[in-house]
């Protein structure tokens, strides 16, 4: 099993993807140097210049395009001056032909046309998929507000295996790999049809 983890940051996501499907290749591109932090094999570049060949590599496709244009953090007059690029990650997705996943924040919904949102404590995620996953929501800490009690508690509640080192910097911008865990579940619903 080989997913593609578009945007990839620090590599949340794609946590959530590899805890599920322990037996996957997992494969991150950021415009960011984030071979640092990146827990799996890391390619630097812009995800959007990727070709069709080398995405039909892969039997699975993550896109979280940046989100500052879309989030309620960002201030009003300065939400122009950060890329639009939901409408880039469906048509990648789409013109793909592979099983995929964009997500966003609660302000992309009517670009990213959801079809499915995963709340986690306080963080909540809406994601356009070709394949059907359930809306579901946990409990959990919310690290947006401050309001946990430990690193260690956030780990448990999201998801984040121990072994991995990741600073509270990378979390708040990540997707909480429990979200992509359930997203793994029903991916592998539809891969043993």
């Amino acid at each position: 099993m080989r997913i593609l983890d578009l945007c990839c940051g620090a590599g949340l996501a794609a946590i959530g993807y590899h805890e599920a499907i322990p037996s996957s290749h997992v494969v991150g591109w950021d415009i960011e140097n984030m071979m640092n932090a990146y827990p799996f094999q890391f390619m630097q570049g812009n995800a959007f210049d990727l070709d069709y060949e080398y995405l039909s590599q892969f039997d699975l496709i993550h896109i979280s395009p940046p989100c500052q244009r879309y989030s309620k953090a960002t201030p009003r007059h300065l939400k122009n001056g950060h890329p639009h690029l939901i409408p880039n990650a469906l048509r990648l997705a789409y013109a793909s032909g592979k099983k995929f996943v964009v997500e966003n924040v609660p302000g992309s919904t009517a670009y990213l046309r959801p079809t499915f949102k995963l709340v986690l404590g306080g963080k909540v995620r809406f994601f356009h998929a070709n394949f059907e996953v359930s809306d579901q929501s946990w409990q959990g800490s919310n690290i947006m507000s401050s309001c946990y009690s430990s690193k260690k508690d956030v780990f448990e509640t999201w998801g984040i295996p121990s072994r991995y080192s990741l600073s509270m910097a990378d979390i708040r911008q990540g997707i909480p790999p429990r979200m992509t865990m359930h997203i793994a579940k029903a991916f592998m619903s539809t891969w043993q049809r």
